[in-house]
This record gives C-alpha cells, structure tokens and sequence, in this order.
C-alpha cells in the first residue's frame, strides 16, 4: 500500500471511509479545477498530508483489507445459505 490520501467524489460509501478513517478529502465537485485545487492544499499542508497518510496506511494494516473483507463475504455467504436451508425444512445441506 502506498499510503496516500485519497480525493474522491461523493459517493457514499467511498465517501463514510474517507470520513471515518480520515484518509484524504470528498469533493462536491469533479471540475478539473477543484480536483487540482485540493491537491494542491493537500501538498501545502504536510502535517495534513502526512496524518492522512499514516491513517490510509494503519486503515489498510488493520481494517481495509482483503484478508479482513474475505471474512466478512464469508461469514454473510454462510449467513445466506444458513437461511436458504433452513427454508427447506430445516435440512441442512453443507
């Protein structure tokens, strides 16, 4: 991982991670002008660029990571099939 804060448009999903890990900053508008504006201020601001940085990088240490969002499908896949089967007169198949 490269650690790098991320500038993104506001989608929510992307956008409840920038916010929640404080890993780069959500634009309201993708204009070519807002975009490298807030590169800029990015880059003027090193304690901000770097506390983003250090963030993105524990973020995909700890939490943003396949081996932790491979658990997650996982377990809602067993959840799914848990249910499918129990549809079936409570019959287990796996």
């Amino acid at each position: 991982m490269a650690g790098l804060p991320v500038i993104a448009s506001q989608l929510p999903a992307v956008s409840e991670i920038i916010e929640t890990y404080d890993v780069g900053r959500v634009l309201s508008s993708v204009e070519p002008e807002a975009i490298g504006a807030e590169i800029n201020a990015m880059l003027a601001d090193r304690a901000r660029f770097e506390r983003m940085q250090c963030n993105a990088l524990e973020a995909s240490q700890h939490d943003l990571n396949w081996e932790k969002e491979s658990q997650q499908l996982l377990h809602l896949y067993y959840d799914i099939l848990d249910k499918q089967n129990k549809g079936h007169n409570g019959k287990k198949t796996f």
